[in-house]
């Protein structure tokens, strides 16, 4: 069985790849900015989920300039260039093998409308005004200043044009049931760290705070989905897992995955997921 580290937002350097009793066991580092890293093979994950995100919600239209920040391995904007072959889209991302692998996909796609940069959330390399449209999706959870990277979106948008977070995570309530002392320790260690490093993983119910300290009128907040339940095989299976391996030492770390196992196997149990919120708003003129 595979478990990689799912853990949703700003995408950075790959990380520190170990195998470990069968298991593929990704280190978590840190820099200035980012508090969370996430490996390639994380990407197909969130690739895969991409081709399910709601593009309603962004009001596209023909001749746009668009700007994805925290594009990742870029699956996002391949549907966006595909749907609406008449806007240019940039996507910009703080990891360089993230953004090889959007360029990748882009040129076997044969996506003549899109280019990706490698770039920092918080210094956005634009033109004040130069983009139509400005999005991103579970990146603020994982930034240290979540105000900043706002203000930059904002900067580097249009008057009149759009600002819009599609998802972002609001980890309040979750776990398992029946509970799994193993799976609930994991989660809770997991968002002390994070609380820790500097980011937030409750910022998802706190969009509208955020977006009121913008120059934008019209916000609007809304709720993605339900929140998600998921079967315990699921968890395994599917990529979930959040888990960060250098929270534990190696043994430790293996007899908790042992313990989750078992559970999932003797339980039949299941998690309640992340709520998932958004917001859009207009930048004022």
């Amino acid at each position: 069985m595979c478990i990689i580290i799912a853990l949703t937002g700003y995408h950075h350097q790959a990380a520190e790849e170990e195998e470990e009793a069968g298991h593929k066991l990704y280190s978590l580092k840190t820099d200035q900015n980012y508090i969370l890293n996430w490996s390639l093979p994380e990407q197909s994950f969130f690739s895969e989920r991409a081709r399910t995100t709601p593009l309603d919600r962004l009001h596209i239209t023909d001749g746009m300039n668009i700007l994805e920040v925290g594009c990742g391995s870029g699956g996002v904007i391949a549907r966006i260039a595909s749907t609406y072959p008449r806007v240019t889209i940039t996507g910009i991302d703080s990891s360089q093998k993230a953004i090889d692998e959007a360029q990748r996909m882009a040129d076997q796609q044969h996506l003549s409308n899109v280019r990706f940069i490698h770039a920092d959330a918080h210094s956005l390399p634009f033109d004040a005004g130069e983009f139509d449209l400005c999005f991103f999706q579970t990146v603020l959870m994982h930034l240290r200043d979540p105000h900043e990277a706002l203000a930059q979106m904002v900067n580097v948008t249009r008057s009149g044009g759009r600002i819009t977070a599609l998802a972002e995570g609001d980890w309040s309530h979750v776990g398992s049931q029946p509970a799994c002392d193993a799976l609930d320790g994991i989660i809770t260690l997991f968002l002390q760290a994070m609380a820790r490093r500097g980011g937030d993983p409750f910022i998802g119910g706190k969009l509208s705070f955020f977006f009121e300290q913008l120059d934008v009128i019209e916000i609007e907040t809304f709720e993605n989905m339900p929140r998600e339940i998921i079967t315990g095989k699921e968890l395994l299976d599917n990529g979930y897992l959040a888990i960060a391996s250098s929270f534990f030492d190696r043994e430790h770390f293996t007899d908790l995955l042992s313990q989750v196992e078992d559970w999932c196997d003797n339980a039949r149990g299941y998690l309640v997921m992340p709520a998932s919120f958004g917001a859009t708003a207009v930048k004022k003129h």
